[in-house]
């Protein structure tokens, strides 16, 4: 003989996973791009459908809407590491997060130096440093320290009195 029995097996769905591509360093002011690559998912009718992808540059606070692509930027405003979070889901809404923090250095200003490049001797002349930007605008909004020296000899960092100071502001 031989018997027949029947169940009811409820398959649960697996979230999609990824790799979560983003540089471990960037510089103030650039862009820090991230992306989510191999994306994968067991259920072949659910990769078929395809992966909607979201991003957050803040740590998870806020997030880019769901979307098709699966690489985003995030701007650099100042010397501050970047927490960046990102996530894949399938068409059934199973998502997976990803987290990541990026180390993001000080970049130091820079301006064009002004000075004539002949004087007679005992003139008086004026040197300049023009155009002044710092990829920061924080750090450009809080104005800049110039430095000058009208001695020959090499400056050295601590020799204040070969220092005229000037503030921008």
């Amino acid at each position: 003989g031989h018997r027949e029995r029947s169940a009811t097996v409820a398959v649960e769905g697996l979230a999609p996973t990824a790799n979560l591509v983003v540089p471990s360093t960037a510089n103030e002011g650039d862009t820090v791009w991230m992306s989510l690559s191999s994306a994968y998912d067991p259920s072949t009718a659910d990769t078929d459908a395809g992966f909607s992808y979201r991003f957050s540059c803040d740590a998870g606070s806020t997030f880019s809407a769901w979307g098709a692509s699966s690489s985003f930027g995030c701007a650099t405003e100042n010397d501050i590491n970047l927490s960046v979070v990102a996530a894949i889901a399938d068409e059934d809404g199973l998502s997976t997060a990803y987290a990541a923090a990026v180390e993001v250095h000080n970049i130091a200003p820079s301006a064009t130096f002004v000075a004539p490049s002949l004087i007679d001797e005992g003139s008086t002349y004026v040197l300049a440093l023009a155009s002044a930007t710092d990829p920061s605008s924080v750090d450009t909004a809080l104005g800049f320290e110039y430095q000058f020296t009208c001695d020959p000899a090499p400056w050295q960092p601590g020799e204040a009195h070969l220092l005229k100071r000037a503030r921008q502001g």
